[in-house]
């Protein structure tokens, strides 16, 4: 185990591990970036891409064919996994986690990724 493991998580808003295909659109750019979102909590999420996003640039993200379920957000931190070649970014969600819009993008997140579940079971996938 690393050190990560072994300290207590002391966050307001508990992460939810999952595997959910998002498009990414930093301001400032037209840009699309395709990511993986790693977990997620009322209060932001970890995102992992191909690509480097600046820390403190703000962005919109939606996941993978739900272009109508848009949250901003903003990066507030960021990490380089080298073994996997990815850059993982923290992303801070620029509205409060009680409102309407982070409990319908928390709620969509799970729906997708149960339905993963339910498709890597049918297919006699290990979880």
């Amino acid at each position: 185990m690393g050190a990560e493991e072994d300290r207590p998580d002391t966050r307001r808003h508990p992460r939810r591990r999952c595997f959910v295909a998002v498009e990414l659109y930093p301001d400032g750019t037209s840009t699309c970036i395709l990511g993986n979102l790693a977990d997620i909590s009322a209060a932001g999420c970890c995102v992992e891409t191909p690509t480097r996003i600046e820390v403190g640039t703000a962005l919109r993200m939606s996941p993978f064919g739900h272009a109508e379920m848009i949250i901003n957000g903003k990066v507030v931190n960021h990490r380089v996994n080298t073994g996997m070649m990815f850059h993982a970014h923290g992303v801070e969600f620029s509205v409060p986690s009680e409102s309407d819009v982070t409990t319908r993008w928390l709620e969509l997140v799970e729906e997708i990724s149960a339905s993963d579940q339910r498709m890597k079971r049918y297919f006699g996938e290990k979880e």
